[in-house]
């Protein structure tokens, strides 16, 4: 058995959990950028993917297991940085590394800001000093930490979203390309618990690794993000489809 999976802050625990639990010796895991997770997904390269929810619009997806990647508050690494209040913004410079981030910031702005900023795609977020009188940058990802204080204003996207929806946001979840055994799935999710339960220890061997010391991880996994799907998790990952899928529709999404 083969599992895409992205290697990012975020993913600490379910990878932990993966490759220490001793649940599933024999899975193999791929790691990649979002988008190469979805891309090995439909190319059947791998038999289960963290499938980013922007690459699931429009297309009929067999999900399985009790955990992704959510937030029931700020994430704190999907942000919009300005040097003005929001109502003053009228361009967005977009970090293209999450197609789910590209989205979402598309519906906020058509469904529930309705402020018609314009959007230009820049390569070089991660050097960005300044920004323009009218500008806002969309940031995605560990870069983020670095950036968090730089800027006068930052919108916190999953923020935002429970704000105007009222429902938890969810930026990946597990996806299969063909049908899964149960008790594969039991295993599954029984190895993801065990990282999720073990953050000390998760956070301990990720320190280990990469000798990071940048932010308080421990901090960062308990507070900003949500593993189980729950209901209302489900919930706004409908939602969000609903209306990512009617911008792709009308080309607002562009």
């Amino acid at each position: 058995m083969k599992a895409a999976i992205v290697n990012y802050l975020n993913t600490a625990p379910l990878l932990y959990g993966l490759t220490h639990s001793a649940e599933l010796p024999d899975l193999e895991l791929v790691l990649g950028v979002p988008a190469a997770c979805a891309r090995m997904l439909d190319q059947r390269e791998v038999d289960l993917s963290l499938l980013p929810i922007g690459a699931s619009i429009g297309k009929e997806i067999r999900w399985i297991g009790r955990y992704g990647i959510g937030a029931e508050g700020p994430v704190r690494t999907v942000v919009l940085f300005s040097e003005v209040p929001m109502e003053q913004i009228r361009h967005v410079r977009l970090d293209a590394h999450s197609r789910t981030s590209l989205l979402l910031i598309r519906v906020l702005d058509h469904y529930y800001y309705r402020a018609g900023w314009t959007y230009k795609q820049d390569d070089q977020v991660s050097n960005l000093k300044t920004l323009g009188a009218h500008e806002g940058v969309l940031m995605i990802g560990d870069k983020v930490f670095t950036h968090e204080k730089r800027f006068g204003y930052r919108y916190d996207l999953a923020e935002e979203w429970i704000r105007l929806t009222n429902l938890p946001f969810v930026f990946a979840a597990w996806a299969a390309a063909v049908p899964l055994d149960s008790r594969f799935i039991d295993r599954f999710n029984r190895a993801q618990k065990f990282g999720i339960e073990n953050l000390e220890m998760v956070v301990k061997a990720y320190y280990e690794t990469r000798k990071d010391t940048r932010i308080n991880l421990l901090e960062y996994l308990q507070k900003n993000i949500s593993y189980e799907l729950t209901e209302k998790k489900w919930e706004g990952i409908r939602l969000f489809r609903d209306l990512a899928g009617r911008l792709i529709r009308t080309g607002h999404d562009k």
